[in-house]
């Protein structure tokens, strides 16, 4: 099973140059694979898979492959994620439902932010996304989206982890 944890699409439209393209890109954290689709709306398309060597360097990679896009014209589409009839899920009272997979893949996040949180580089533009990210994974954590006060220290990451813990064991 593919454990995707972010997926992004972009349209670019302009009917007077009589262009319609999508691209969109996904991170699949179990292998670190950074997958590339891009064509004509309406069409197939095209893929290309970026093998990289973390969750890091995925996020890495596709920052820079976002921004590349969006100076091209491209802007993003919000995309709605149905939950799959077999995903396990729990309600947290606040009518919002989280599903098991958002919870696995914060915590695959949380292993992510620990090289950024252990060594203080909260400036790097892909801990700001991964936070970003983590946010809308976990929004009832209500994690500060500061990167310089969301996780001060690996101890505060830990009890993210803790409480992500509790609710995945909750819905097993």
């Amino acid at each position: 099973m593919v454990n995707i944890i972010r997926k992004i699409c972009l349209e670019c439209k302009n009917d007077a140059t009589n262009t319609y393209k999508y691209w969109q890109a996904e991170i699949d954290a179990d292998n670190y694979y950074l997958t590339v689709t891009w064509g004509r709306i309406g069409t197939r398309g095209q893929s290309k898979t970026h093998q990289c060597n973390s969750l890091t360097d995925a996020h890495d990679k596709l920052s820079q492959l976002i921004r590349a896009k969006l100076a091209k014209g491209y802007e993003e589409l919000v995309q709605q994620n149905p939950i799959p009839k077999n995903e396990k899920s729990i309600n947290t009272g606040r009518t919002k439902t989280i599903e098991l997979s958002q919870i696995n893949a914060a915590l695959l996040l949380i292993e992510a932010m620990r090289p950024y949180v252990k060594n203080g580089n909260f400036t790097k533009s892909s801990y700001a996304q991964m936070l970003n990210d983590f946010d809308e994974l976990a929004p009832f954590l209500n994690i500060k989206l500061d990167p310089c006060s969301a996780f001060r220290d690996i101890e505060s990451l830990e009890q993210a982890k803790e409480k992500l813990l509790l609710l995945q064991n909750y819905t097993q």
